[in-house]
């Protein structure tokens, strides 16, 4: 499967969790609610959604990954507890730690990046922020 298909997947997967936030008023009404024809029920673990992300992280540009740091923040939050296991941890430390390393001190988009990085902490109980 191509990284396109697995955003587009990642995409129906948070509809599936969140439809409230997708459909919350008419204009934003998805014309095909089950673009893909998948299964109606979500998934039971983010791990599906974190490999993608975790994949996305080493192929996209640097246009957008500030996207994409904003997307694995808000499932982190979202998802909190279910986040919580260990190897969920190893899915996403590795590849945002490399892109942090490749960063300099004064590059700009170390915030973002930084950013991301507070909402994982505190979603895997990694600093004082508690996780739950």
């Amino acid at each position: 499967m191509c990284l396109e298909c697995s955003m587009k997947r990642v995409l129906w997967c948070f509809v599936c969790l969140f439809p409230s936030h997708c459909l919350a008023s008419n204009s934003n009404t998805l014309k095909n609610p089950n673009p893909l024809n998948t299964p109606q029920t979500p998934p039971h673990t983010p791990q599906p959604i974190l490999s993608t992300l975790a994949a996305a992280l080493a192929a996209y540009s640097r246009r957008n990954l500030r996207i994409l740091y904003d997307a694995i923040s808000t499932l982190a939050e979202a998802v909190r507890p279910a986040l919580q296991a260990p190897e969920y941890s190893l899915l996403l430390m590795p590849p945002l730690l490399a892109k942090w390393n490749a960063l300099g001190d004064d590059d700009p988009e170390l915030l973002p990046l930084l950013e991301c990085f507070t909402a994982v902490a505190v979603t895997l109980g990694m600093c004082g922020g508690g996780g739950g």
